[in-house]
């Protein structure tokens, strides 16, 4: 695959994490620089790691799709593209939007009342690690089905995705959600666009 269509895929996959980024930056959850560097180096190790998985599980059970991988990767790509289409219409809980202050009981991220942000814990970080990287599972399956190697595609995700989380968490509150949305659903379609070009060719 060529480093221009692999790099599509990371900056596609990296949509996901981008868009949470913004909305930890939005929500003041990652003010200071040591928080956004651990968000982003989680982010992106697991995005990095997840595609290996996938292709580690192909290769080892040794799936002989050579006939249908191009179909198999196009179903994946897809399904993984429309999937973040329409997840980017659902709101971002973040922000306190309740008519009334409920105070200590309010779930919000933010407190309306106080305007303090609680800490992004590490149990909560692992959640949206894993979260954000689904997809990217599904990608390293594709890799393997159309016997393409996965350690340079991998890396690349992982940069990028560290990269784009990191920005994502610093310039949150001037990117805002309507961006962050609006870059999650040019992902999918990317992913979507790939998934026919695989097919095709």
């Amino acid at each position: 695959m060529a480093m221009g269509a692999m790099f599509a895929i990371a900056l596609a996959l990296a949509m996901d994490a981008f868009t949470v980024s913004i909305s930890c930056g939005v929500s003041n959850l990652t003010r200071w620089t040591k928080d956004q560097i651990k968000l982003a180096l989680f982010f992106g190790g697991f995005q990095g790691m997840m595609p290996v998985l996938g292709y580690v599980v192909v290769r080892y059970f040794q799936v002989d799709l050579s006939e249908t991988g191009g179909f198999v990767a196009m179903t994946l790509l897809g399904f993984i593209g429309a999937k973040m289409i329409w997840e980017s219409f659902k709101p971002i809980p973040n922000r306190c939007d309740r008519d009334t202050c409920m105070g200590e009981d309010c779930d919000r991220e933010v407190c309306r009342k106080t305007g303090r942000a609680r800490e992004l814990p590490m149990k909560e970080l692992l959640t949206l690690s894993i979260a954000t990287s689904i997809d990217a599972l599904a990608i390293g399956v594709s890799f393997a089905l159309i016997g393409n190697r996965i350690v340079i595609p991998a890396m690349m995700i992982a940069v990028v995705t560290a990269v784009l989380s990191f920005l994502g968490a610093r310039f949150g509150q001037r990117l805002g959600e309507r961006f962050g949305k609006f870059a999650e659903r040019v992902g999918g379609m990317v992913l979507i666009g790939l998934g026919i070009l695989i097919m095709v060719g």
